[in-house]
């Protein structure tokens, strides 16, 4: 009986790791006039906070995404478009075969960043909100059963959300000389169905929540 104990809780722990919560997820749409986020923080930069993130972030012109990889290899890269309404970047990441999208925003000054890597925490929130009642006329898809919600993206309806969400999260300072714009090459990532399987359940330590990122909780 006595050995049994260590397995019995090292069980619980991995149950605890895998449990997700829902998070917000939306159907697919046209990102208009995407940004190159090299302009707005650089080619590289380092995030001081609760962690260092020392980041190098590159853009292909071909696709308008923005490659952004963290030299903290429990960090997997966001590959991302970028948009900005209203003084807030979005950063929308599509799956593999592009049937949902996930969107969550980030505050960038020259001296502050919140929200870079709080995809999750934004997400489950938003869901959290819908289930409460909120943005019931942006629901294009619900599932409660299977944990199951896709909203349709308006930006001007979900910037308050996304405020308030960010005024929760951590600030992290951007550190003075760190910013580069120089052409240093980026280390390469695969595809993006590579580094986010879906609905693959791998463990990752992306989000504020360690071991949890939106896509391996999408059901």
């Amino acid at each position: 009986m006595a050995g049994s104990v260590p397995a019995l809780l090292i069980g619980l722990l991995a149950l605890s790791l895998a449990a997700c919560d829902p998070v917000a997820t939306f159907e697919p749409y046209s990102v208009k006039h995407p940004l190159n986020l090299e302009r707005v923080l650089g080619r590289r930069v380092t995030l001081l906070g609760p962690d260092t993130l020392a980041l190098a972030i590159s853009f292909d012109p071909a696709t308008r995404q923005n490659l952004i990889v963290s030299s903290d290899s429990s960090r997997q890269p966001l590959s991302v478009w970028a948009t900005r309404y209203r003084g807030l970047y979005y950063l929308t990441q599509s799956t593999q075969h592009d049937s949902v999208y996930l969107v969550h925003a980030v505050r960038i000054s020259s001296s502050q960043v919140q929200g870079l890597y709080h995809d999750y925490n934004q997400l489950t929130k938003l869901a959290e909100a819908v289930n409460d009642g909120q943005y019931q006329d942006l629901i294009s898809f619900q599932d409660n059963k299977k944990e199951v919600l896709r909203l349709r993206y308006h930006a001007k309806t979900l910037r308050p959300f996304y405020e308030a969400v960010l005024d929760s999260l951590p600030v992290y300072r951007v550190q003075a000389g760190a910013r580069s714009t120089s052409k240093t090459p980026v280390p390469a990532a695969g595809p993006i169905q590579s580094v986010y399987p879906n609905p693959a359940r791998q463990q990752t330590t992306r989000s504020a929540r360690p071991g949890r990122t939106p896509w391996n909780c999408l059901p």
